[in-house]
């Protein structure tokens, strides 16, 4: 789109005062003139700025409704009102960006409670950033409001900011006439501030040394809960409580005997007093955290059994308990009890509690390499059979298609430059599953604009050279792929985006990935018919990360969906392209696109779509759609065989000769 094309969308929605959608086209035109240097001219420059006077006038010279975008980014934030299961991060952005205008002009009138509601909705979908920018203009409209301190110094610590964190919190208790509620949360945020500083830090694995240089933070975070915490009281403010079990059991293995423990009891006594007083209220709890702080206490007893029971029942709560509270719960029993995947009971629950996670609505669930290998053993052990009371219902993701997932991922690659920064995506196929002639070695497939050879027809300027390119299997622990830098076949961008090179037999031992059959079909989503979409789910390196599941709704229904499928013309015959709504970044180019029925390969992704314009529908269909672009691995099979079916003494060498 031309800056001139964007002037007059702005003309356009600014006349029927969509405030919001101004606010995009603006962010879209900023892109265009910074990042593409595509310039403004003057005659363009005074269009804009009589587009927007224009629909200042056309909107009753009232401009845009604090309360009308408060309501939008609540309702953007709520996921269950969302027809994709998914947050639009865009426009809750879009709306945000022209309340934060708002927010600063004394002249427009909003009651704080109601921003109050803002933060609490950009809290609900982790976006830290814009909660600590509107948390600090709140303040300059109330300075003494307590909650909005609060809010704001949870999204500084969640942020990465802690130590700019503690300073905000601390601001409350130092504050007159708080309400014992705010002051007690704000006691409890200090707490789990300094408890991230110290396992930030501190691991199993730490010398002495080490321990005790942080061992400062850990004191002040058992200090900070215990102010608040009545052992005598053990169903007030229990998850203070529940922390200190944590927090007093993680100084006695870390050597820290003599550490002050101002309750005056071990933690074991303090676990059975919270258990006392909150197991009666489990049956009708409306509130979820007290099954996982049930569940926490009964890990501080060893008692694993019983805490399988409550932390199953608080996983399986899909109305209270959410991915925010999943991987807050995660990350405790990571970080602080230090548990892994697979590692015995306790680790059967953490494995139990990471497949509710990816079931939960717009997860994006990070598969590290460790966790491959202990997820994947996890699923064959007997703490396996032990944890399927955690299951039971089928309400979430059975553990079994876990296992199927994980080994799925363990043939996914992340395609390197010689420093090692990850470029994209590959995956691993058995070469007779794309063309009977490439015999059984294995293969790696990605896109041409990841990797290709530029002496080849289909080459990309910015691709990397097969022979400067690292292939890393992270499920592996880094183990690199070897392979044969001479490209066996590729094809254009505008064609088929593919590159296939054959791995050398030495490779790291790695299982190729299923090709879905020939004869299954695929099913686009037609709301209109009531036609459901075959499940789509990519797992990639997206933005250079860490190998990564894509979902949209949940894993066991809809995880992502195909909405299109076909030639780009209605006259045209091949490449058949996929359309399909499931989250990608940059850097998932070259992942394998999965149905979430046998979890098989119908496509290779290769871009997304514009946030603003979306993208063509296929078959020469008007109109266009938010969707995501692959090429069906039935396309890439029948152009391989058309062009290498004629070539012999290339192939057929066997596996291990």
């Amino acid at each position: 789109m031309t800056t001139e094309q964007l002037i007059d969308r702005i003309a356009k929605v600014a006349q029927s005062g969509d405030w919001v959608g101004v606010q995009r086209a603006i962010s879209e035109l900023k892109r265009l003139m910074t990042e593409e240097g595509r310039p403004l001219a003057s005659p363009a420059a005074f269009r804009l700025v009589e587009a927007l006077s224009m629909g200042t006038v056309g909107s009753a010279g009232s401009g845009p409704s604090p309360y009308a975008l408060i309501d939008q980014i609540k309702k953007i934030a709520n996921k269950k009102l969302s027809p994709t299961g998914q947050i639009d991060m865009g426009a809750l952005h879009a709306a945000w960006e022209t309340l934060y205008a708002l927010l600063a002009s004394s002249s427009v009138p909003i009651e704080q409670g109601t921003v109050r509601e803002v933060l609490q909705s950009l809290q609900s979908v982790r976006a830290f950033d814009l909660l600590a920018k509107t948390a600090d203009r709140a303040l300059v409209r109330d300075p003494d409001d307590a909650v909005v301190r609060c809010a704001y110094g949870q999204a500084l610590i969640d942020s990465g900011r802690i130590h700019a964190g503690i300073d905000m919190l601390s601001s409350v208790l130092q504050m007159p006439a708080v309400a014992r509620v705010d002051r007690d949360r704000a006691q409890g945020i200090i707490g789990r501030a300094y408890k991230q500083l110290y396992v930030d830090h501190v691991s199993a694995s730490s010398p002495p040394s080490v321990r005790q240089r942080f061992r400062p933070f850990l004191e002040k975070a058992i200090e900070a809960y215990a102010k608040v915490y009545d052992a005598n009281r053990p169903g007030e403010n229990y998850w203070h409580g529940v922390n200190l079990v944590a927090l007093l059991t993680l100084a006695r293995e870390d050597g820290h005997q003599d550490i002050k423990n101002p309750p005056g009891l071990a933690p074991e006594e303090i676990a059975r007093r919270i258990i006392s007083a909150l197991e009666p209220q489990a049956a009708t709890a409306s509130e979820s955290w007290i099954l996982a702080s049930i569940g926490e206490a009964y890990l501080g007893l060893r008692d694993y059994e019983k805490a399988a029971k409550y932390f199953g029942d608080y996983a399986r709560d899909d109305d209270k308990t959410d991915e925010f509270k999943l991987g807050g719960t995660i990350r405790q029993l990571e970080q602080v009890w230090r548990i892994h995947p697979g590692q015995g009971s306790a680790g059967a629950i953490l494995a139990v509690l990471k497949a509710a996670q990816i079931a939960k609505p717009d997860s994006k669930f990070t598969l590290r390499g460790d966790e491959l290998k202990q997820l994947y053993a996890f699923t064959k052990s007997p703490e396996y059979q032990f944890t399927e009371t955690m299951v039971k219902d089928g309400s979430f993701l059975k553990l079994a298609q876990l296992q199927v997932i994980v080994r799925r991922a363990g043939s996914v690659a992340a395609m390197c430059d010689e420093t090692g920064k990850t470029m994209g995506t590959g995956f691993v196929i058995k070469g007779r599953d794309l063309f009977e002639g490439l015999g059984d070695d294995f293969y790696l497939l990605t896109n041409a604009h990841v990797m290709s050879d530029p002496k080849m027809r289909g080459s990309e300027q910015r691709s990397l050279h097969p022979e400067r390119t690292r292939v890393k299997l992270e499920a592996g622990e880094g183990a690199e792929l070897k392979f044969d830098p001479k490209v066996i076949w590729q094809s254009p961008v505008a064609e088929y985006d593919a590159a296939l090179v054959r791995l050398a037999p030495s490779s790291a031992k790695v299982d190729p990935l299923p090709i879905a059959d020939r004869g299954r079909p695929l099913k686009a989503e037609d709301a209109d018919q009531r036609i459901e979409g075959t499940g789509i789910s990519v797992i990639g390196h997206p933005l250079g990360g860490p190998l990564s599941l894509s979902v949209v709704g949940t894993i066991s229904g809809a995880n992502g969906v195909l909405v299109d499928s076909g030639p780009r013309t209605a006259a045209g015959v091949d490449p058949t392209y996929l359309h399909y709504r499931a989250p990608t970044e940059p850097g998932n180019s070259g992942s394998p696109v999965f149905e979430t029925d046998k979890w098989e390969v119908v496509g290779l992704h290769h871009m997304g779509f514009d946030q603003f314009e979306g993208r063509p529908r296929l078959k020469g269909k008007s109109g266009s759609q938010f969707a995501n672009e692959g090429i069906c691995i039935q396309s890439i099979r029948k152009a391989i065989a058309a062009e290498l079916g004629g070539k012999r003494g290339m192939f057929g060498r066997s596996r291990g000769s």
